[in-house]
């Protein structure tokens, strides 16, 4: 993983891709598909730091219902 500074700009576009995908109506696994498919993509990331992104950006969702 990176910096701290660099995991929160991380986490801040994935929300904002994230938002984007629950104004398209996309559902829950087709959204953590594609947001994973981006971070492997674009930062070349390993499955358990993939896996801790996903789990903060959808455990705050399921928090704030």
């Amino acid at each position: 993983m990176g910096s701290q500074k660099e995991r929160v700009e991380r986490l801040q576009l994935l929300a904002k891709m994230k938002k984007q995908h629950e104004e398209d109506e996309t559902s829950e696994v087709l959204s953590r598909h594609l947001l994973e498919d981006y971070m492997i993509q674009m930062w070349f990331l390993g499955h358990q730091t993939r896996t801790d992104y996903l789990e903060v950006l959808f455990r705050s969702q399921k928090r704030n219902e």
